[in-house]
Parts: structure tokens; C-alpha cells; sequence
């Protein structure tokens, strides 16, 4: 299956809501677009559908699955029917970016260990207090927005075990709270890069690859910084209305 978002519209063409659509990828074509720096993998291309119906079955109103208003389904009563679904996506797009800052910071501190730094006395990199300190930061951030994100995973969880939905406050929070993550990794990473030196943007070095996929990873709308600290801003003082309806 292949998903479309596009807008409902009133007789005005105003638009009232977002809605996404499923088809059979048979139906579909696949233009290739995805040309891109980072998340080469993702393969994240154009589907195209062409005097496609889709039937009401197969679509879904962005409002009623971000206020937990679910069709009814077949199977149904496991925990998971009741996850709040923009902080799951949030949470889901997170993930492998810390993912991959992990295992940056595995790889530079392997490194550490045989690489010396030019046009100084260190034949070890582990053996300089500044690298020392670099590394302890970054590791540190790393395990940060880990337990941060963990944190919110479990308030999402035992929230659809109790069979209750998320607080607006809660999902805002869950927002902001990836967003900070996203921060902290952004800086371990371009710390690590720097670790790792000129040789790890080497097309070879798995490195540069780690480094430009975190990179574009964490500017996806879903998880970037700033909106995230913003909805949650908004929503811990109180400010009427928010800049998104996807919390």
C-alpha cells in the first residue's frame, strides 16, 4: 500500500481537514526524486497516482486520528489502539537518529585508540584531555536525549495501558521533548565529526554517512527543534492556540 495526504475542502474549497489516502502500489507509479545528501536509504521518492478512486474505507481524517477518534477495526483492544499518534511518530522519528549518534560515538572512540592528531605530540587521540572531555560531552548529551525520550516513551505507553488518552499538555510536552533531544544529538555529532576528523568525510569512512544522516534526520519537520520547544512553550504557559494541530 501506498499513503497520499491531500486536503477535504468545503463547497468553498476551504480546506477543513487533512486526509490520507491508501492505494495499492499497483496503482501507483514511483518517480524517482530522492536525491539528497542524507538518508540516502530511505529511498523516500514520489508516488504517483494517476485517475486512482479511493474508496471511503481506505482513508483517514488527520483530525480524528490525532484526537484518538479510530474507525472501527477488526482487531482491536491491544494497548497500542490507544497510543497517541503524533507523539508516536514524534517518538519514531527520533529514534534511529539516536540510534545513529550511538554508534558514532562507538566508532570515534575505537579511533581514539589508534589515531594520533596532526601536527601535535598526541600519537593517541584517547590520550588528550581535550578529546577526553569531547567525548565525555558528547556521550553524555547522547545518553541525555536518550533517557529523555525513553521517559516520554513509557508516559505514551502507560497512558494506553490505562486505556486513557494523552493530555493535550502531555502530547505538547512529548513535542518539546524530542525536540530537545534532536539538540543534544545535533551537538554530539558535529562533536564527534570533529573527533573524527578530516579522514571521517573520507566517502569510504562510515563517519561522513552517520554525520550527514543525522544531520538531515533532525531537521524533519516531525522532530526539528525550535517548533517543538515552541508548541511546547506555548502550551506550558497557557498561550491560547498553538502553531500546529499535529501535537
Amino acid at each position: 500500500m501506498g499513503l497520499a495526504l491531500g486536503s477535504d475542502e468545503d463547497d468553498a474549497h476551504n480546506v477543513i481537514d487533512q486526509v490520507g489516502a491508501f492505494a495499492p502500489l499497483a496503482e501507483l507509479e514511483i518517480e524517482d526524486t530522492w536525491f539528497v545528501a542524507g538518508m540516502c536509504g530511505t529511498g523516500s521518492n514520489t508516488l504517483v497516482a494517476k485517475d486512482v478512486l479511493v474508496p471511503d474505507h481506505r482513508t483517514l481524517q488527520m483530525s480524528k486520528l490525532l484526537s484518538g477518534e479510530h474507525a472501527a477495526r477488526r482487531h482491536s483492544g491491544e494497548p497500542s489502539d490507544n497510543y497517541a499518534y503524533a507523539p508516536v511518530t514524534d517518538l519514531l522519528g527520533v529514534a534511529p537518529v539516536i540510534g545513529i549518534a550511538q554508534a558514532m560515538l562507538e566508532k570515534v572512540i575505537e579511533g581514539t585508540r589508534t589515531r594520533g592528531i596532526t601536527l601535535t605530540t598526541y600519537t593517541r587521540q584517547a590520550d588528550s584531555a581535550v578529546v577526553q572531555h569531547q567525548l565525555t560531552e558528547a556521550a553524555l548529551k547522547i545518553d541525555s536525549a536518550w533517557l529523555q525520550v525513553m521517559h516520554a516513551a513509557d508516559e505514551v505507553e502507560d497512558t494506553a495501558v490505562a486505556g486513557k488518552q494523552m493530555e493535550y499538555i502531555a502530547r505538547a510536552r512529548v513535542r518539546g521533548v524530542v525536540g530537545y533531544a534532536v539538540k543534544l544529538v545535533r551537538e554530539a555529532i558535529d562533536t564527534l565529526a570533529s573527533v573524527g576528523g578530516a579522514s571521517g568525510f573520507a566517502g569510504a569512512s562510515p563517519l561522513q554517512r552517520m554525520w550527514r544522516d543525522a544531520s538531515i534526520a533532525t531537521r524533519h519537520a516531525f522532530i526539528t527543534t525550535d517548533p517543538g520547544l515552541e508548541i511546547y512553550g506555548r502550551a506550558l504557559l497557557g498561550v491560547e492556540g498553538n502553531i500546529t494541530p499535529f501535537i
